[in-house]
């Protein structure tokens, strides 16, 4: 009888720990990858409209979303017509290669029929309702693009020569009320499109007179961003967010910081960016501006060819490390050529957690050289990086750690240039063709040997 209870006693402990486990089993969800190692949603680009000669290169690269400014907004009524029809013909452009768009609308940009300045305070109902007509217009006209970015400016703010006829100094409440219109003029006009806030230089809305060389104008834009994010209801399931994090990539900012303070405010935090998912925020967009295209023309731009694949996947990792699900690069004038190959490396590292600068460096040489040479050219490119402006713009203390080359000087990087052959086959990954490149490099070696 003792040796029949004990058997039944293991028989039912051993039936009730295979339940135990098989139920832990049943309410364990499947492990997924961590979403930091996972690649971004958006790959946008940042850009003046009517770019269709850029639009199979961006592509190429994997570009799926452009960002188009709408610079009808400060054009009289003759013009305006035509620009948004040109800005329509660019969007069917880009939903033909099976790009998104989303517009960028600058906010309280007057157009040329206004006296004085081109911005207005929003609290003016006049100018006010004479902007929203305008905006209305040009979103009802394109009403099949897939989103807007609302603006916080550049240009942007409201000048203090308003306070002299009665209008009063700015602040954020005031941006808060302007952003609210807008938005309510979208959703009537492209009840479909998506809806993004940029609130970049939304500091000229209070202190129009501090200007991105003062420590000031960085600590400004912190505190109104961060109060502007705060409003209630301002971002949502419905309205993501694009924010740069200058704080973690951008020298001037830094430099200022060195100089001023005892320790970098960093904002955002991760923390905060996890309280924007906690309102149901999905759309967190990283803009990293001025690092793709060089055009930074309020710290002095490089010159000819720039690369900043160091920097680009240092932003990239702080971005999907913050929980961000997408990145948008800079298209100016000055970045068609020189600059194209951090487009193709901000596409790689926003694609592969796992992609290395050494690595796409070398992707980037295949393109341009043959399979025998391209290692070479791969080197050449790493000695260039070292010594980019970017590199040179940061406190020391922020530069990243050096390629290493096997080149002392620019001089031996220009001899080790005449053993590499261009390749005959050109790859859309590249803006141009190979010998187009070569020659942009040894332009740069030549610069950097003086």
């Amino acid at each position: 009888m003792n040796t029949k209870f004990k058997y039944y006693v293991t028989y039912i402990s051993l039936m009730l720990l295979i339940f135990i486990i098989m139920s832990s089993c049943k309410s364990r969800p499947m492990t997924t990858p961590p979403k930091e190692n996972q690649p971004m949603d958006v790959l946008a680009m940042y850009c003046f409209d009517y770019q269709e000669k850029m639009m199979d290169f961006w592509k190429a690269c994997g570009i799926n979303t452009l960002q188009l400014i709408d610079r009808a907004c400060n054009e009289n009524d003759s013009e305006r017509a035509a620009s948004n029809a040109r800005m329509v013909k660019s969007i069917e452009a880009a939903h033909k290669r099976g790009i998104k768009v989303y517009i960028l609308v600058m906010t309280n940009v007057k157009d040329e029929t206004f006296e004085v300045t081109r911005l207005f305070h929003p609290r003016n109902e006049v100018e006010m309702a004479e902007r929203l007509r305008k905006l209305g217009e040009m979103a009802a006209a394109c009403s099949m693009a897939d989103g807007f970015t609302i603006f916080g400016g550049d240009p942007g703010g409201i000048y203090d020569s308003y306070a002299s006829i009665g209008m009063g100094d700015g602040n954020v409440d005031d941006y808060i009320y302007l952003v609210r219109k807008f938005v309510e003029t979208i959703r009537i006009n492209a009840p479909n499109a998506k809806i993004n806030l940029n609130p970049w230089s939304i500091a000229a809305y209070q202190t129009p007179d501090v200007l991105p060389g003062q420590v000031e104008y960085w600590l400004n834009e912190t505190e109104m961003t961060r109060s502007f994010l705060a409003a209630e209801d301002i971002v949502n399931k419905h309205i993501g967010v694009e924010l740069a994090l200058p704080d973690y990539y951008r020298g001037l900012a830094l430099r200022l910081y060195d100089e001023n303070l005892s320790e970098y405010p960093y904002y955002p935090s991760k923390e905060e960016v996890i309280a924007l998912k906690n309102k149901g925020v999905e759309d967190i967009w990283g803009w990293p501006y001025f690092l793709i295209d060089e055009a930074d023309n309020g710290d002095g731009a490089g010159t000819g060819l720039q690369i900043n694949f160091r920097y680009i996947y240092d932003i990239v990792k702080t971005y999907r490390n913050f929980g961000f699900n997408g990145v948008i690069g800079n298209y100016s004038y000055v970045g068609e050529l020189g600059c194209a190959q951090n487009t193709y490396a901000l596409c790689r590292f926003a694609q592969d957690a796992s992609a290395t600068p050494e690595e796409v460096l070398d992707e980037y040489a295949s393109f341009v050289a043959t399979s025998e040479t391209y290692q070479t050219l791969g080197a050449i490119l790493r000695y260039i990086e070292n010594h980019s402006h970017w590199h040179y713009k940061m406190p020391e203390n922020r530069r990243l750690p050096l390629f290493q080359t096997p080149y002392a000087n620019a001089s031996d990087a220009l001899a080790a240039l005449k053993s590499v052959k261009p390749r005959k086959a050109e790859d859309p990954r590249l803006f141009g063709t190979p010998k187009k490149f070569l020659r942009l490099v040894e332009a740069k070696l030549q610069e950097l040997s003086k």
